[in-house]
């Protein structure tokens, strides 16, 4: 009987090379279409990029303080309502509208009122002085509202007036009327067609106020006799014979 031999042969070199080609062929068309996607997205936002491109041209990169000076430079160059004035001026120096021609709406223009030295953020006919313009009461020294009245004067003069310290200084002012407090401010040199234009509740609010700060600013020491503690009121001092 005859036998059949069976030879074992080896991987044929073509075989493997056909896969490797395979797995290449597989790879490309792939990365084919990968980027046959990525080529399609770019080519379709390609036109809007040139216009967009074209348009813009961008802002620049600035610090906080420089950005804040780019505007201040812009705005003193811009007049946006028209009205002769820049922005900044508006803004910072008349305090009017850089939005309106007539901020008070009187018919007259911020500018003419400006140069004509009236207010420009006050109609005609009205009164619209602030309270801190119309009488400035920390002009108002302590020798000045002591000395507004007769008794005070002579007191004042002879020095008999003493606090223990400046606590008792600002109870003593606090405890003043509004008619004193007038008084005080005529006598300091504000006209009296001013101070009448304050309520008394006002007056008394901005002289509060000038107290705590003449306090702070040390306008009390020639006043007190003692330190900065203590509860004593005020005294006259007599003379021994």
């Amino acid at each position: 009987m005859a036998t059949r031999r069976i030879q074992n042969r080896p991987p044929s070199a073509l075989q493997a090379e056909q896969k490797i080609a395979f797995a290449l062929l597989v790879f490309l068309g792939f990365g084919g279409i990968i980027f046959g996607f990525r080529s399609f997205g770019s080519h379709l936002y390609r036109p809007i990029q040139q216009q967009f491109a074209k348009y813009y041209t961008g802002e620049d990169v600035v610090n906080p303080n420089a950005k804040d000076s780019k505007e201040i430079e812009e705005q003193k160059k811009k007049d946006t309502d028209i009205d002769g004035l820049s922005d900044y001026d508006e803004l910072y120096v008349y305090k009017t509208s850089p939005y309106l021609r007539d901020s008070d709406s009187d018919a007259t223009d911020d500018k003419t009122e400006v140069f004509a030295g009236t207010d420009p953020n006050c109609p005609v006919g009205k009164n619209c002085v602030s309270l801190g313009e119309t009488a400035n009461v920390d002009s108002t020294s302590p020798q000045d509202f002591l000395g507004s009245t007769p008794g005070n004067e002579a007191i004042l003069q002879s020095g008999q007036l003493k606090f223990q310290n400046k606590e008792d200084v600002q109870k003593f002012f606090k405890a003043a009327t509004a008619t004193e407090i007038r008084a005080a401010l005529i006598q300091s040199g504000v006209k009296k067609e001013e101070v009448d234009k304050i309520s008394d509740e006002d007056l008394q609010k901005l002289f509060e106020q000038a107290i705590g700060q003449a306090s702070a600013e040390g306008k009390f020491d020639s006043l007190t006799t003692g330190g900065a503690s203590g509860s004593a009121s005020a005294t006259t001092e007599t003379s021994k014979p």
